[in-house]
C-alpha cells in the first residue's frame, strides 16, 4: 500500500494508491493518487518493471 488518504492535501499522507509485488518485482500499479510518486520511490519499486 502506497497511500490511504483522502483528497486533503495537507494531512501528511499519500492518497490512495497500491503496488503488487510478483516474485520480487513491481508488476501492477493501481490508483496512483497524489503523494504515491514519493511513496513509490520510498518503496525501491521500479517503473522500469511495470507491466501495468
Amino acid at each position: 500500500m502506497l497511500g490511504s488518504g483522502g483528497p486533503i492535501a495537507d494531512d501528511g499522507r499519500a492518497s490512495t494508491g497500491y503496488i503488487v509485488w510478483v516474485n520480487g518485482e513491481t508488476k501492477i500499479l493501481i490508483d496512483a493518487g497524489g503523494g504515491t510518486f514519493l511513496c513509490f520511490g520510498e518503496a525501491a519499486a521500479s517503473f522500469e518493471d511495470l507491466d501495468l
